[in-house]
């Protein structure tokens, strides 16, 4: 996107979106996530409060910048490591962007992710208490 145009759309309502997609649900899966290791201790939600009113800078749903719009984007899968989720690794996904990749940053149902959340509205948070040796996470 031109700097411009990503100047007049970053204001609009629904345009950048939020680090904790859903807001209090978010920050408890983060709780969880940083929580002692082998606990389900996240009685401390409060801490990443902060993190509420942060959002990504980008504009969701934005028009290609003209020197993309004729040639070929590359793909890049982005996996989030362990407790993380795409979104929380957005930085490193618009620094691959803005070089002309196209990035896909996949969130997983398995309880690897500190949040996610299906579109039939079911969450998972992520936990150190998932019995790994079963299948029962899936």
């Amino acid at each position: 996107m031109e700097r411009e145009k990503h100047a007049e759309l970053i204001g609009e309502k629904g345009r950048n979106p939020g680090w904790l997609v859903d807001g209090s649900e978010s920050r408890e899966g983060v709780a969880k996530a940083t929580a002692n290791w082998g606990t389900e201790d996240n009685a401390h939600p409060w801490m990443f409060k902060y993190l509420e009113g942060a959002t990504l800078n980008v504009v969701s749903e934005g028009p290609i910048a003209k020197d993309f719009e004729k040639r070929a984007l590359v793909p890049i899968v982005y996996v989030h490591g362990l407790t993380c989720t795409g979104l929380s690794q957005s930085g490193s996904c618009r620094d691959f962007a803005s070089h002309g990749y196209i990035v896909f940053a996949l969130d997983h149902f398995d309880g690897t992710c500190y949040y996610s959340k299906k579109k039939s509205g079911e969450v998972k948070l992520w936990s150190s208490m998932e019995p790994w040796g079963e299948k029962s996470h899936l």
